[in-house]
């Protein structure tokens, strides 16, 4: 996979003892419009959204988040599916390479807040 924008992100929300997870990846890109797969790790959710290029940053994204919190699973699904093949995105590779930017990211938060871990 070549490189790709990603951010990671703790939005701070108590949904785990870490906070709340977050990370993003440009999937795709259509003129002035991308293609985003966003991951909730704390809660195991992901979301597919298009964004105007330039808002491409933690606050774009989670009002993005914010406003499309109560999808109900499979309009989320049939959406993701719809847009990916719009745009002719790989979204299994793209979600494993989420997965492996978010475990570094969760051991950095762990060897940053010992306090709050236990081993």
């Amino acid at each position: 996979m070549n490189t790709a924008k990603t951010i990671q992100f703790n939005t701070g929300r108590q949904y785990q003892p870490e906070g709340q997870l977050i990370s993003a990846v440009v999937i795709a890109e259509k003129e002035d419009r991308i293609l985003v797969l966003m991951v909730d790790h704390s809660r195991d959710l992901d979301y597919l959204y298009e964004l105007d290029a330039d808002n491409f940053t933690q606050s774009g994204i989670m009002a993005k988040y914010d406003e499309s919190n109560s999808d109900v699973s499979s309009e989320r699904l049939e959406r993701f599916w719809n847009i990916s093949t719009e745009y002719g995105s790989d979204v299994y590779k793209v979600r494993k390479e989420l997965e492996r930017i978010t475990e570094q990211l969760l051991h950095k938060v762990i060897e940053a807040n010992p306090q709050f871990f236990t081993v």
